[in-house]
């Protein structure tokens, strides 16, 4: 049953879910159309510069688009289908919000463009975007409760196993 309280709550996930995917779609917009040379923002470390991804992370399946549509289309369908057998928790909600609207994001960008924009160089890692940092934000946010159950459980485990040696 969705209670008025659930419904202001998922509303806001919505909410903060569509800002995302407008933030990214702006910023990659933005650097798209105006950055047609690289500025740099914070001397050695940090730089605005312009690249086009035909691959997934790493350009892993570089020019394969279809593929890497179906794929993120698969994953954020499932993940709004199944997302209860995941957990209920606040840290599973935020962590889907986060993951499938940087997806969403980076789908637009394939489908439209046949290539993702990417413009935000930290200079040990790759070239990246605001739905990168919003798939790797939620994925955080998930392994963190994941390692949270895990941790109760194995916790549990433990107190249960001593209460067994005890009797």
């Amino acid at each position: 049953m969705v209670t008025q309280t659930n419904r202001y709550a998922i509303g806001y996930r919505l909410l903060v879910g569509g800002g995302i995917i407008a933030l990214d779609q702006l910023t990659k917009w933005l650097a798209y159309t105006g950055l047609h040379r690289p500025i740099m923002v914070v001397p050695g470390w940090l730089e605005w510069v312009l690249v086009t991804n035909t691959g997934a992370a790493y350009s892993l399946l570089d020019g394969h688009r279809w593929w890497l549509v179906g794929i993120s289309f698969v994953v954020i369908v499932m993940l709004l289908r199944f997302h209860r057998w995941l957990g209920d928790t606040a840290w599973t909600k935020w962590g889907l919000v986060f993951f499938i609207s940087g997806a969403i994001g980076n789908l637009i960008d394939r489908v439209c463009h046949g290539f993702v924009i990417d413009f935000i160089q930290i200079y040990w890692i790759p070239v990246f975007n605001v739905a990168d940092m919003a798939i790797n934000i939620g994925m955080g946010c998930l392994i963190a409760e994941w390692y949270r159950d895990w941790e109760t459980d194995r916790k549990s485990t433990r107190l249960n196993s001593s209460h067994l040696k005890l009797s």
